[in-house]
């Protein structure tokens, strides 16, 4: 008798001890059933881009110029970074470099300006060397650059420059301003000359790659100055890397074009809600990258 009621002690614990893991075991599966229906959701939602200006409004409160109109067509989310959001652009070394080019032959120009031309010559090049340390310091230069990264390429100016067919210098990074169909365009020629056959030449100084270079610059620069100094002009890019040329006469049909070029970019950005981004290597050179999403 007392066996039997050990063992039916027994059997009740054990009942006991089973019910009370099952319900456990329901409980841990409600809790989690819970917490996964709490979890909030896995889509990530992509705030739209907080503007300084908006796509309709930029070029009513910015002026137009071929820069912003390039970087544009080059990478619109570049221009939406610099232009709409106003993240500043970080310059590479690259850029540095022909920044401090053009300010050495800024300041070596400068004496030249409104004066009959002096032929460029063999001296000319050390008078341009004296000019870098001053040059560099009024610039913000962080990369390690030394008085021979700039050799070569005063070299090639003078060598281009030697001879030369130039009347008079009229004007060395002035900014000219027009209006197009309401729109104000801007555009800062490097060097205007007047060349001894009597035509208006305008200048632009590239440090980079021949490639990478545009004509509608010049002859959005052309346009500009038609109506001020009139049709017969010249433009010309000299490529101080190479010491090459690339020389061609602006004409009104030129105009026209640059002129359909310039309105559709415009109308195109003024109405843009999306600012896709261009992928190539240059995305490795892009001093916005640090921004791009």
């Amino acid at each position: 008798m007392g066996w039997l009621l050990f063992f039916i002690f027994l059997a009740i614990f054990i009942l006991l001890v089973l019910w009370i893991e099952k319900n456990q075991e329901k409980n841990r599966r409600t809790s989690y059933k819970n917490n996964i229906l709490n979890l909030p959701s896995p889509v990530t939602t992509i705030q739209a881009p907080k503007y300084k200006c908006s796509p309709s409004d930029i070029f009513k409160v910015e002026h137009v110029s071929y820069t912003r109109i390039n970087t544009y067509t080059m990478c619109p989310r570049k221009f939406e970074l610099i232009y709409l959001q106003g993240h500043k652009e970080e310059i590479g070394r690259a850029g540095q470099l022909g920044n401090l080019v053009h300010e050495m032959l800024r300041e070596y120009m400068m004496a030249k300006v409104g004066h009959e031309w002096a032929l460029v010559d063999d001296r000319s090049r050390d008078q341009i060397m004296s000019l870098f340390s001053t040059a560099k310091e009024s610039l913000s230069i962080d990369y390690l650059i030394n008085n021979q990264d700039v050799v070569p390429y005063i070299h090639n100016f003078v060598m281009m420059n030697k001879n030369s067919d130039i009347e008079k210098i009229l004007y060395l990074e002035e900014e000219f301003e027009s209006k197009i169909q309401g729109y104000e365009v801007k555009c800062i020629p490097d060097r205007i000359e007047k060349t001894n056959n009597n035509k208006l030449r305008i200048v632009d100084y590239k440090t980079g790659k021949k490639e990478y270079v545009h004509r509608k610059q010049l002859e959005m620069y052309g346009l500009i100055m038609s109506e001020f100094e009139g049709v017969n002009i010249e433009l010309e890019f000299q490529f101080l890397k190479t010491g090459e040329r690339m020389k061609w006469a602006y004409s009104d049909t030129l105009g026209r074009n640059v002129f359909k070029w310039v309105m559709n970019y415009v109308k195109e950005i003024e109405s843009s809600n999306y600012f896709p981004q261009n992928t190539s290597v240059l995305c490795n050179y892009c001093g916005v990258s640090q921004y791009c999403y």
